[in-house]
């Protein structure tokens, strides 16, 4: 969430003061790359005043502060509007840390990393190849953004008479198994386990069994 320190309290930025270019002088002055993400309310709404001014930088400043800036065009700011700004170093972190928590729960590799709600609590930094979060180096205590993980399980389709079998990771608890045409060879049956490992504990789920007879010419 953006913020700038005025008159000694903390403001917010309103989404509608803030573009692209002001986005790459914040990340840039912070050393997290560039914009990845500009979304009002994403990191929720300080609990201060609403900044009054406009910022108007060119992309190229080296500090926010070093922009230019104008009075508002009106001095309603909406509840839920205030900037939230994802830098694409930052973006880079949130999958390393989701990668290390598949690892940890035993729920194979990330699927999607989304934010979660803003809450207090210990940020930590992974390179991606820890076991757990524990080896992760843990920074401050501080007011910062959650994150939703979602993990895949997989699926194993076999063949049955055969030593044919085919996985593939579940994505939201499904997977698709393709095939080229049809032939003889492919008459028999099939059946399908859904695995999933979590905490130390394995879950399996197994299908009927599916006959597939091949017809006509």
């Amino acid at each position: 969430r953006v913020e700038v320190k005025s008159n000694q309290s903390w403001a917010s930025v309103c989404e509608a003061d803030f573009d692209r270019q002001d986005a790459e002088v914040v990340c840039g002055e912070l050393g997290c790359g560039a914009p990845a993400a500009l979304q009002g309310g994403l990191y929720g709404e300080g609990e201060g005043q609403t900044w009054d001014k406009e910022f108007q930088c060119k992309g190229k400043e080296s500090l926010l502060l070093d922009c230019d800036t104008s009075d508002r065009e009106n001095n309603t700011c909406l509840p839920g509007n205030a900037v939230g700004l994802t830098c694409s170093e930052y973006e880079r972190q949130y999958r390393d840390v989701a990668a290390v928590v598949c690892r940890q729960l035993g729920c194979g590799s990330t699927v999607s990393v989304l934010p979660g709600n803003t809450t207090r609590g210990f940020g930590v930094y992974c390179s991606g190849s820890e076991s757990s979060l524990r080896e992760c180096f843990r920074r401050s205590y501080d007011l910062l953004p959650g994150l939703t993980v979602i993990c895949s399980g997989s699926f194993l389709l076999t063949f049955t008479g055969s030593n044919r079998t085919q996985t593939q990771p579940a994505v939201n608890h499904s997977a698709a198994f393709l095939f080229p045409a049809a032939d003889d060879s492919h008459q028999g049956n099939y059946s399908c386990v859904y695995d999933n490992y979590v905490f130390s504990h394995n879950f399996s789920s197994e299908s009927e069994l599916l006959s597939l007879t091949i017809t006509g010419n």
